[in-house]
This record gives C-alpha cells, structure tokens and sequence, in this order.
C-alpha cells in the first residue's frame, strides 16, 4: 500500500571560466604531442561605443615573439586513427592499486575532447598489462560517473561486457565493451572516470594500459641490421638508439647529424663520447657528417592580427586577456600563438608561426575571454610545406553600445496593509508595449538591465483597501535610457488618491453562526486591492466612483460556490450577494486494517477487527502474500499477522458483516510482492474459509518503466503480467461464490502517460511527477478492467500535496485530484481517492485533516465513490486515523454526529 516514489532529476552543470592548461594530446600508439598554452582569463568590466573594422595607414604595429613548432612531435598527416564508439574519445589518465595478491583495483578517464557530445553506448576499450596476460573473467565493471542522459531520463544503468582479445608484447589483452540505454553521452570538453576491479590470481600484472578502440598496437622489438657506409650521406641510416644492441662490427648509426660504426658489440655507448679511430679502443668510429639536408615537410604561417578597434575596451579598470589559439591536425593540435593584452591592444599584431606541418588550420579565441560587444574572425589557414610563409589574417571587431540601465529603489506606501512585501513592476516602452517585469521588493535596489536606449515608463498596478478605503494610484514614472550608462530615478513612490472615493454597502446573506466568506475585488482601474473577510449582514466599504469592479466570493466548502458579482459604483451603492448551502457530498469509506499492529483479545466482541465504527464501510486486511500457501484453519504462510487464532478472527469479521460492513483481503503491499508464483486458489481458499467479501490486488513493483509514453502506444514491461493476475484471480473468486468483489489499490502516477493525461508536455511536467512506475495501469485497465469492481487510489507518495488550482516551485508537486481524473478517463467503475495519515508521508505528502477534507469534497464533485484511507491504526505527529475519519464521515454524514464520533480502536 505504501511506497516510496524516487525522484530523479538531472544534474544541473555551472561551467566556469577555467585557465587553458597545458595539453598532451593522444594521437593513434599513445603519441604525445605537448602544446604550449598560455593562461586566459576573460576580460573585466566593458565600455566604448567605437565600431567597425577598417585599418588606418598609420595604425601602430606591434610583433610578438615568433613561435616555433619545429621541435615537437607532430601528426605526419592530418589524419586521427578511428576509434571504436567515437573518435572524439581518448583515454587520459589511468591509476591502479594492487590491494592484495587476489585483487587490483583502479579507475580510468574518458575525455571528450570534441566540442560535441560523444556517445558511449558500443565503446571498445582495450586493456593490456605489461607483466602478465589477462582474462576476460577475472575482471569486474564496478561503476562509472559522467556519462549523462537527455530529459527526463537523466539516469540510466551502465554495463561492460569483457572478451579475451589481440596479443599484445605477448601477452592477451581484453577488449572492454561500454552498454549503456537512453542515448548515454559525454559532454563536450568533459571527462567519465570508469572504477573496475581485477583478480591477478596472485601474478604481478605491471604497468596496465587502456586504450579507446580495437586493441592496442604492439611495440615490436627493434632488430638491427647492418648498414653499409653511406660515403657521409644521412637518408636511410638508422639513428642510435640507447636501448638497441649492436651484436656485431659494422653497423653504421646517426647521431646529433654524424655518422658512426660500431667496432664490436655495444649497447647504451652513445657515440658521442665513445668514439675514436680504429685501434682506439672505442666501440665506435666516426664516418663524418651527413651532407644531404633533409627534405622540407614543414611550413609557417605570417600572421597579422587586427586588434586596433579594441584601444577603446581593453583600456583603463578594463583589463584584457586574449589567447589566440591555432587549431589544426583534425583536433590533435592545439596551442596559443599569441594573447591580446592591454599593452598591444589597438595595434595590428604581427607574428611568425614556423615548423607547422602540411594541413588545415583555424584562429579560435576560448570562450569567455571576449570583452562584451566584442567579435573575432578569422579566415581558415592552409599550411603547405616549404619556406615562403601563408600569409593569414584575423580580425577584432567592436558593436557600438546600444543598451543601458535604469536602478530604482519603490518605496512602501503608508496607511495601507499589503499583503505582500513586493509588487510586479513592468518597464513600458513608448508604444505601451512592456519589454521587462520585475518582482520589486519594497525598500530594496531593482533595475532593468541591457535595454535599448530610448523613452520608458516604470508602471504597476495602484494599490486598494476597500475597507479603509486607502487608494494608491497605478504607477507610472518616466525612466529615459541612455547607450551605455545606468539612469538612476532613485526612490520611485506610489501616489496616494485624495478624491473621488465614495461609501459602498455589501450585503451578505446565508452564512451561519461565525461562518465567514473571503472576498477577492477586481476592477477596471488596475487596482490591486486587499483580501478581506465578511460575515453575514451589510459591510460598510469606500471605493472609487464610477470604478467598475468585480466581487469574487469564496465560502467555506458546506456552501455552493458563489458566482462572482459585477457592480459599478456609486455613493451608497448596496451589492447583495446570498450564499446557501451545498447538499453533503455523498461517500464511503474504506480503510486498511494493519495486522500486525492489532493485539490479541480472547473475544472475538473486544477485537479491533470487530470494534472498527460502522461509517468505514469497507475494511481491507492487509496483506496477505500473492504467493501464500493456505493451510485450512492457519495463517501461517499466508504471510498475514493476526496473533489471534484463526476462528477469532472469523468471528470478527462476522461482527463487521452484522453491522453492514465489507471485508476484503488485501494481497501484495510493498513487501509481498512475488507476483510471478501467484496461488490464486489458496488466496481464494482463505476468503471462502473467513467468509470474506473478495480480494484486493495491491500490485506495486519496484520499477515500471514504460516506454512510448503520453501517446496511444504506450506499453509497459508489466502490462501482459498484471492483466494475467487480474484474470486469474477474478475466475478464482467465481468460483469460490459469484458476486464476490475484486478490488486494486492503484499507483498515484499509474494512470498518466496517456495523451489526454501526459508526464510532460513539450518537456514540461505537465500533471506530475513523473516516475518509474508512470502509466502501470492505463493498458490493464484498458483491457480487462472490467474484471475489476472497484479502485484505490493510492493518490499519496508522489510528492508535496499540490490541491487544484494551486502552485507549487518545485517538480515534485502532485496533486491528488488531477490523478484521480487521469484514472476516472480510462476506468468507468467506482474509484476511491485515498489519503494518508501522518508520520507516513513519503514523497513530503504530509496531510492535514482539513486537507483531507478539502480533497474529499474535490473527489466527490468528480464523482469519486468516496475516501480510502492508509491505514486505520495509524498514529503520530500529533494525529490519529480519527482525526482524519470523523471530520470526513461528518461530510458524507452531516446529521450522523453520534455515529461520526465513534472511534476506531488503534491498537
């Protein structure tokens, strides 16, 4: 019957402005590539209104230093090797522990080093270790975190899949397959760090390497051979290598551009400094130096950056930090060319970018560090291999400022009680059009930021209390902005009426004894006026002449709703309003009897069970365990916890069929919940033996999880599963006596999903919340809800009750009586709206008995068949199941004041 109902939400993400770090880059076998980047930081503060592009002739020029790319190890071709998933993922950082001889754990990072989302659902990760060859079935998956998911699903379950794969130095690697539903992705410039375990059987693993796609390229040991002198020449000579054994004389290597041949076997001898003539003694020989340049395969780039439109932004309090980042190598490359600071802002730019290998290439800027009003462009470069540098331009351009401010502090009229500390303030421009509101707090600075220039009015409604008669004209007050500057109009007040107010009578009529009507006055002046309250009999009010106003009226629930009441005033204008009472909701009551909270007597006259008022017309028993097995005469293994013997219990609820009470049994709850290995005979065999009045399905599985909702294909993993329960258990029924009833307590959100009654509507929360189990009983109602004689809807457990017509901030609201529609439009028999009696309130559902009845007069107007109540003994936080049942049998029962104060027994 009780559940708790998981919210799941989305993280929200706050992207700061970070310092671009130095990079290293991995490009197919782990190539490294560093990048020199400079520190950015986003400009502070703004100003100027200077625009345009054009250059002057004499406009300075300053040089920055040139750069230098020669030296690094760059791709040979703009090309990245494919990776199995995504190409934009590369495996960064990797950290291992070895607990124990029987197990290793340890964790890897995923970077996205794209500027796009990058799917995870199929990624191949390969997993090789230096020592020892692994197998798939001694790894385990243990989590990950930074995959994220699109609304609404924000979550969803992540597995691995691992198979032997490649041999790699020898050793069998395993290739790690990520599965993950829900279109799973890593953001853009964002990383997902994977945890996993390893048992090494006691072997020593070594270094353990990851690698996005297939399998990782093997490192082949290098095999010298030798090489005949080359007569002083370079291309084709292996260069020396400190690792690499030289078995025999006559090899010949390069080193630092000299040509050397060994003597005799040598390894880690660096030539340079273990080299002399034949007879020396040395291991190597000089030959001499290589005389063929190597061929050309870089180029450079002559940049000229236009930064003159920027003297007037980067300049005073304003300070300016602007990389220019030069991206190229299909995102391998990247690194800050040269920063636009204060000191060369203003000027053209001019440095020389050399040792650039043959490719594509853009000027970016990061985002952040442009000055507000601000632009970059900058053409693509292409870098061709050779001495002549490709000349590239980039330009800064400044939009004059066109926007300002305007501050105002409102000041808080005297002799008038609001209702609220603010008001709304809109901003009106010269065709009354309202281009701002604000929620203005009396007494404290508000503004309207980045409007354009030009001739406004801060306007709100006027200010009313037709008691006292104390008006405030409507607000208006001319603000002029100005590009560029914030108009301050300092304390703005509301300007008090001083004529035109005359006497008004409002005469009620029908309420009784200190009944009271609440009375909510609009006008077509733009007046706000103060909620006041009236008794029965003439109230003396004071309102605006020739005003035209409108009374809306709202009277306790025992009365028929008023219709509002136009009037125009006029001195000693009489407005009659009669209020008469509404006919008593007609409804039952059903309520869950807890058998493990109820003692043991030795009568069946003093048992609870049979002591239970006659206004709870229907007693469900709860709960007996769908998979029971029934001995005749015993409750053991039925899963229910009477302490009483089996024939007391019988003789109770013969007392409750004596006083025109049903009985039932309620099968499931949150803890029985085995479905699967329903007895439906044994459930039916108990109700036949307790003459019993039929059965209560309280199916609540732990996660429903429908797909195709809020169209007319919706369908859930659990629908063919309950619709067969349903079946089963009414043929079971039957048979044991015809006429028996076959009730389901039903999911607070079971019912949306549909069209009519979606989760969320153009990604809103449309009727709320929405969870695992939204729209479990649209198809089996649909189907075979025919079979069923009635529902209890357990409309609690979902969130902060939220009653119609009302508002709530956070996405957790649910409101009862939206739900019980939702049920009402795809189930035609009787249904029930349940409540809940505190401290039980999962989900924040935390009633109070005036809620309860507010909600049951809701339920009764859209025809619900009465008030389920969870559950009869129920007792804390300063209520009791009574505080909640008497008010409401008093509603279905206005005269019954006797019966109405019988009280349930509680334990």
């Amino acid at each position: 019957m009780y559940g708790l109902w998981t919210f799941s939400k989305g993280d929200g993400y706050m992207k700061t402005h970070q310092n671009i770090r130095l990079n290293w880059m991995k490009i197919k076998k782990l190539l490294l590539i560093p990048l020199i980047v400079l520190g950015v930081s986003a400009c502070n503060g703004g100003g100027g209104s200077s625009g345009g592009t054009a250059t002057s002739a004499a406009a300075a020029v300053s040089t920055s230093p040139s750069v230098d790319f020669s030296g690094q190890a760059q791709l040979s071709t703009p090309t990245v090797a494919a990776a199995t998933g995504n190409s934009c993922l590369t495996v960064t950082s990797a950290s291992t522990t070895q607990n124990t001889a029987s197990w290793v754990s340890g964790s890897f990072v995923i970077t996205n080093s794209c500027s796009t989302t990058a799917s995870v659902n199929g990624l191949q990760i390969s997993m090789a270790a230096a020592n020892s060859s692994l197998t798939a079935k001694s790894f385990s998956f243990n989590s990950q975190t930074g995959f994220v998911y699109p609304a609404p699903v924000y979550w969803a379950a992540t597995t691995m899949t691992v198979a032997n794969s490649t041999t790699v130095n020898g050793k069998t690697s395993l290739l790690l397959t990520v599965n993950t539903a829900d279109n799973g992705v890593i953001n853009s410039k964002s990383t997902a760090t994977i945890s996993y375990g390893y048992n090494p059987s006691g072997q020593s693993l070594g270094t353990i390497t990851f690698n996005i796609g297939n399998s990782p390229s093997p490192t082949p040991t290098p095999t010298p051979t030798p090489t005949p002198e080359s007569g002083g020449t370079c291309p084709g000579i292996a260069a020396w290598n400190s690792t690499t054994v030289y078995p025999t004389a006559g090899y010949v290597v390069v080193y630092s551009g000299i040509e050397y041949r060994n003597n005799w076997w040598t390894q880690g001898d660096n030539p340079a400094t273990k080299s002399g003539p034949s007879g020396s003694g040395q291991p190597w020989t000089s030959i001499g130096s290589c005389v063929s340049p190597a061929p050309t395969t870089q180029g450079s780039i002559a940049l000229s950056v236009d930064a003159t439109s920027l003297k007037s932004v980067c300049t005073g309090s304003t300070s300016c930090n602007i990389p220019l980042v030069l991206n190229g190598q299909n995102g391998a490359f990247q690194s800050t060319v040269t920063t636009i600071t204060n000191s060369n802002a203003g000027t053209i730019v001019k440095v020389n970018v050399t040792g650039l290998n043959t490719g594509n290439y853009t000027l970016t800027v990061p985002n952040g560090s442009l000055p507000s009003q601000v632009t970059f462009s900058a053409a693509p470069i292409s870098v061709v291999a050779g001495t002549t540098p490709v000349s590239a331009t980039a330009t800064f351009s400044v939009t004059p400022i066109s926007t300002g401010n305007v501050n105002y502090t409102l000041v808080q009229p005297s002799g008038i009680t609001l209702g609220s500390n603010s008001i709304t303030v809109n901003l009106v421009n010269s065709s009354n059009a309202t281009v701002g509101s604000n929620a203005t707090t009396f007494g404290q600075a508000a503004s309207f930021n980045n409007i354009t220039a030009g001739s406004y009015n801060l306007t709100s409604y006027g200010l009313a209390d037709a008691k006292t008669g104390v008006y405030y004209s409507p607000l208006k007050q001319a603000a002029t902005i100005t590009a560029g500057a914030a108009t301050n109009l300092g304390n703005v007040n509301f300007t008090k009426v001083s004529s035109g107010i005359v006497p008004v009578i409002l005469s009620v009529t029908g309420l009784q004894g200190n009944d009271a009507a609440t009375v909510t006055v609009t006008d077509s002046y733009n007046y706000k006026f103060n909620v006041f309250s009236v008794a029965n009999g003439q109230t003396s009010l004071n309102m605006l002449n020739n005003d035209n106003v409108v009374f809306n009226i709202s009277v306790p629930t025992k009365y028929k709703t008023v219709s509002p009441v136009s009037a125009t005033i006029s001195s000693g204008k009489v407005v009659s309003v009669g209020v008469s009472q509404a006919p008593a909701p007609v409804g039952q009551i059903v309520g869950y009897y807890e058998t493990w909270l109820a003692r043991a007597t030795w009568e069946a006259s003093t048992y609870s069970l049979a002591n239970i008022p006659a206004y709870v017309n229907t007693i469900t028993i709860a709960f007996a365990k769908p998979d029971a097995v029934y001995t005749s005469g015993s409750f053991s293994g039925t899963g229910l916890d009477f302490t009483p013997s089996f024939s007391l219990v019988e003789s109770s609820i013969a007392i409750a069929h004596s006083k025109g009470q049903k009985v039932l049994l309620s099968v499931g709850g949150a803890t029985y919940q085995n479905f699967t290995n329903l007895h439906e005979v044994d459930l039916a065999n108990i109700v036949k033996d307790l003459h019993l009045d039929g059965i209560d399905i309280d199916f609540e599985p732990s996660a429903g999880n429908c797909s195709n909702l809020n169209t007319t294909s919706i369908s859930c993993p659990t629908d063919v599963q309950l619709e067969s329960y349903i079946s089963r258990l009414r043929t079971a029924l039957d048979k044991v006596r015809p006429g028996l009833t076959l009730s389901a307590a039903v999911w607070s959100i079971g019912a949306y999903g549909t069209p009519t009654y979606p989760t969320t509507q153009n990604g809103i929360v449309k009727y709320g919340p929405v969870g695992a189990n939204s729209g479990i009983w649209v198809n089996p109602l649909k189907n075979v809800g025919s079979k069923l004689d009635e529902l209890f809807l357990m409309s609690y457990d979902a969130g902060v009750y939220t009653p119609t017509g009302t508002t709530c901030s956070s996405y957790a609201c649910y409101d009862p009586s939206a739900a019980l529609s939702a049920y009402k439009a795809i189930y035609s028999g009787p249904i029930y709206q349940g409540i809940e009696v505190p401290p039980e309130a999962w989900g924040g559902n935390v009633l109070t008995p005036t809620n309860a009845v507010n909600l049951a007069t809701t339920a009764a107007s859209l025809g619900a068949a009465g008030t389920m109540i969870w559950a009869l003994e129920v007792q804390g936080n300063g209520y009791t199941s009574n505080s909640f049942l008497q008010p409401i049998c008093l509603l279905y029962n206005p005269s019954a004041t006797s019966l109405c104060s019988q009280l349930v027994p509680l334990n």
